[in-house]
């Protein structure tokens, strides 16, 4: 009966906790899809899962017992826009953690674990973020080139 009562209260905690963050950082979900659609990335067997709200970061900390849903700044950087938490998840078992990534907009990894903290496939992992990196980057001077363009245009345009 007590192991029930403290399910119960984990419960209510979480989910407490979870509203909490949605309603601190409401910018994550209202970026949701432009971040979706900028981190898109697959491999045959892997791929990048954007959080759709905060309460996603929050629920990925808890499967993964890492500081990642308990730590606000990991939120607040995203809710900003400085930095972004990805999963990547094992196309099978979309719903199921594999990795956290904690990224720049321009694709640069600063961190990945798996859950406690580990790197299981850690080799195949590397080469899979490089993949991902460099796609970002591509993204990234692409557009730069064309907000070059458009300047270019406009200042002609001007003369």
């Amino acid at each position: 009966m007590d192991e029930m009562r403290v399910l119960e209260k984990n419960l209510k905690e979480n989910e407490a906790r979870d509203r909490e963050v949605n309603e601190m950082f409401p910018m994550i979900a209202e970026n949701f899809k432009e971040n979706n659609k900028w981190f898109a990335f697959a491999t045959k067997d892997l791929q990048i899962v954007t959080p759709k709200r905060a309460s996603d970061i929050t629920r990925e900390g808890r499967l993964q017992h890492h500081c990642v849903g308990a730590n606000n700044r990991y939120m607040d950087n995203m809710n900003k826009g400085k930095y972004f938490i990805l999963f990547l998840r094992k196309k099978e078992s979309l719903n199921e953690p594999y990795y956290t990534l904690e990224v720049t907009r321009e694709g640069k990894v600063l961190q990945w674990y798996g859950a406690y903290d580990r790197k299981p496939d850690k080799e195949t992992i590397e080469k899979v973020l490089e993949r991902f990196t460099k796609k970002i980057q591509r993204k990234e001077k692409k557009l730069q080139a064309e907000a070059e363009a458009t300047q270019q245009n406009l200042i002609m345009a001007a003369v």
